[in-house]
């Protein structure tokens, strides 16, 4: 979409030097690096080339603790956020935390969003994993659980829903679930629910959002944040689940908490497996395509499309 080339990697002494040089640079990874990160952005301040930061965790800077970490955090980004020919980005808006002013210029929509429609409409593939929950669902709506099982995802509530609405819903559990919830995983497969308690191909997920009615984002109130499975559902016409008044509850789309999927569960229709074109309605294409020249906009990328 820049039009530039993808340098991936820790940030050595080769790839400093190359960030250094290059005429201009969106930083997509300081929150794995924020020492190395910034030393980047003030050494290319200095030599007035334009930087663009995404930070992906701005509410790192405001977390009690540990303390000093924050503490330390805010004070680098305040500084990052005043330098010439930077610009900082929350992918959290400010609107939803006007702290983040304090340490990022603006903010643009998590690329996890809108990234699968760069180029048009998706295409989402089929696997082995996806081919199982077609056979599988039967009657069923299907509500896909991404990630790891632990306690920051709220797995036993999850399970909890399974042993309830066994003759209604089906769950695909796609990645390792914790030791400590291996009971509730094993009580799962037990009323017909899907639990791939592995790694999980990037193919293999892409597969199962083109099969999903719903995808579980209600997370614990200790991981209020943004959620790239939230944006993958909204990229493909999939319902979120979420935790309502969590972050991404507030961001503007349509979503169900729990309690809204059990009174809706017999009034929504599954959508159809098949997955194509006329499924991706011109509400979806329209959505994204804001997204995307919102952030061309911000990040001074020219013209989309």
């Amino acid at each position: 979409m820049s039009g530039g080339s993808s340098s991936i990697g820790r940030i050595d002494w080769g790839r400093f030097t190359e960030l250094i040089s290059a005429e201009k640079v969106i930083l997509a990874t300081i929150d794995d690096e924020y020492f190395r990160g910034a030393l980047v952005v003030f050494v290319r301040s200095f030599l007035l080339r334009p930087t663009y930061v995404l930070f992906l965790r701005p509410w790192a800077c405001f977390l009690k603790a540990p303390l000093f970490k924050s503490f330390a955090l805010r004070l680098i980004f305040i500084l990052l956020r005043r330098l010439p020919r930077s610009k900082v980005l929350s992918i959290v808006p400010h609107t939803l935390n006007p702290q983040l002013k304090r340490v990022t210029n603006d903010w643009i929509y998590d690329p996890q969003m809108w990234d699968l429609w760069v180029n048009g409409t998706p295409c989402l593939p089929d696997s082995g994993l996806s081919d199982r929950v077609i056979r599988e669902k039967i009657d069923r709506k299907v509500l896909v659980f991404i990630g790891k099982g632990n306690d920051s995802k709220q797995f036993s509530l999850l399970a909890d829903l399974a042993t309830e609405c066994y003759r209604k819903l089906l769950i695909v559990v796609a990645g390792k679930v914790d030791v400590k919830f291996r009971d509730h995983a094993d009580r799962m497969r037990e009323v017909g629910m899907i639990v791939e308690s592995r790694y999980v191909t990037d193919e293999e997920v892409l597969s199962l959002y083109k099969v999903a009615d719903y995808s579980w984002c209600c997370y614990s109130p200790k991981y209020d944040q943004a959620s790239g499975v939230f944006g993958r559902s909204i990229q493909t016409g999939v319902m979120p689940i979420v935790r309502r008044g969590s972050v991404i509850s507030q961001f503007g789309f349509s979503y169900l908490d729990v309690d809204d999927l059990l009174k809706n569960l017999e009034k929504i229709e599954s959508k159809d497996v098949c997955y194509d074109e006329s499924v991706l309605n011109y509400q979806l294409s329209t959505i994204t395509s804001r997204m995307i020249l919102d952030v061309c906009n911000k990040l001074d990328l020219g013209n989309y499309r």
